[in-house]
């Protein structure tokens, strides 16, 4: 643990945790634990060992009860100036990369690579084996489950550029008043095939 940094109480480092100078962690949050790997073999569901270790930056901050998993065999990676709000989830094998910002409930699946300078909106998610580019902005409630190859504002389930997201939007909300103008078609073209 690097100078200057302060856990506050209930603060659980697991062995092997690089944390760097300046860094502020709030109560709660758990730093190393064992990564999610599992395989299935036949009918039983088998423990993969997690030997590798967290390594976090400087000037990195954690809000209360957030979690970072130790990588299966190397390291789980917080670049300096990171910032994330509490309830935030790092699965194994990640690396977030620098001066990037997460707000609460946010969580990345495993082997996932965040660009730098990246915001992500709370209760957003983020897939499994994908690669953000730096400077990419994620809304509140979006999932990110493809590679976003551009720099840019996403948003949504399944995360698009804002703009197409929020014309889609705008199509969602017209959808009722577009049913009834097609049931209403129907019923004049059943009418005039029945008078031909």
């Amino acid at each position: 643990v690097g100078q200057g940094t302060v856990l506050h109480p209930n603060v659980v480092l697991y062995f092997g945790t690089i944390i760097g100078h300046s860094c502020l962690i709030h109560a709660g949050s758990v730093i190393g634990a064992d990564g999610f790997g599992f395989s299935v073999s036949g009918e039983e569901i088998c423990k993969i060992p997690q030997t590798g270790i967290v390594r976090i930056g400087n000037h990195v901050e954690f809000g209360a009860l957030c979690t970072v998993d130790r990588a299966a065999n190397q390291e789980t990676v917080v670049h300096d100036f990171c910032k994330f709000d509490d309830h935030v989830h790092i699965a194994h094998n990640c690396e977030i990369g620098q001066n990037t910002m997460f707000s609460a409930q946010v969580g990345i699946a495993g082997s996932t690579s965040i660009g730098e300078w990246t915001l992500i909106g709370g209760q957003s998610g983020v897939a499994d084996h994908l690669k953000l580019p730096p400077r990419v902005r994620v809304g509140s409630k979006s999932g990110v489950i493809t590679q976003l190859k551009e720099p840019g504002t996403y948003a949504g389930f399944p995360a698009i550029p804002v703009n197409e997201w929020k014309r889609n939007l705008v199509y969602v909300r017209r959808i009722k008043s577009m049913d009834e103008t097609i049931k209403a078609l129907e019923k004049r073209l059943a009418k005039l095939e029945a008078k031909s």
